[in-house]
């Protein structure tokens, strides 16, 4: 039998598009057993599909379309799993666990950000238009207003750091957002991040955390050593004539 409860946790992990059963767990504070109870019967239903990628990692659950149907979400159901972001994507999830719990505010996921830009009017070409724009992946709703969030678990370029940034910038000016923050696998992308933020107007509206506990990340030493080699850069060496 269906419960409300398991039509809840069914719209739950169609938002997410996938996850794990221990990100169900925490996610609705249940006992792991339990809820490899209700996904068990949710899969022998044909309500979700389940498939374990990783050796010695837990396997991931997504809706089928009949699991979308029977608990009549918004979003359509992932067409599959995609392995290159597989990580970073569960990551995600996690982390917007995290957040709602540390900071309350309602989690808004990709899948909701690009099904609320897109329409069924949109040709193929539109529709991957908006794909292609840049939005987060994830939005924290807050009574003080919307933050973009980005989970960060490599380093990027700088020239495409600073595309990314300035975009951002343009969005919080505008009032789409009231701050971006940037969750990091280490202290270094964090800092680098708050140091191209500091070259635009809406420095003060960037923010960098660590993944591993939130905690955040000031960025002022790579600040400090920016602006002191700037300035060794514009003084005149009298020693040399």
């Amino acid at each position: 039998m269906i419960t409300d409860r398991d039509i809840e946790l069914m719209r739950w992990i169609n938002r997410q598009g996938m996850v794990t059963a221990y990100q169900v767990a925490e996610k609705f504070e249940i006992g792991i057993k339990k809820v490899h109870m209700r996904l068990g019967m949710m899969k022998a239903k044909k309500l979700v599909n389940h498939q374990k990628i990783l050796f010695g990692q837990p396997g991931v659950y997504w809706l089928t379309r009949d699991g979308v149907s029977v608990c009549e979400s918004d979003l359509k159901p992932i067409k599959g799993l995609t392995i290159s972001t597989l990580q970073h994507d569960l990551q995600v999830v996690s982390l917007a666990i995290k957040l709602e719990q540390q900071y309350g505010g309602k989690w808004v996921t990709a899948r909701e950000i690009v099904a609320k830009q897109t329409s069924r009017t949109m040709n193929a070409l539109q529709q991957l238009k908006v794909i292609k724009q840049c939005y987060p992946d994830g939005i924290l709703e807050t009574p003080n207003g919307r933050i973009a969030v980005e989970l960060e678990l490599t380093q990027k370029a700088a020239s495409r750091i600073r595309k990314i940034i300035n975009e951002y910038a343009h969005l919080v000016i505008s009032g789409q957002y009231v701050e971006v923050w940037y969750v990091c696998r280490n202290w270094q992308i964090g800092e680098h991040m708050l140091l191209t933020a500091s070259t635009t107007a809406m420095a003060g509206k960037f923010r960098a955390f660590l993944k591993e506990d939130l905690s955040e990340i000031q960025g002022t030493s790579m600040r400090e050593s920016a602006a002191k080699k700037q300035r060794a850069q514009t003084e005149f060496d009298f020693t040399k004539f």
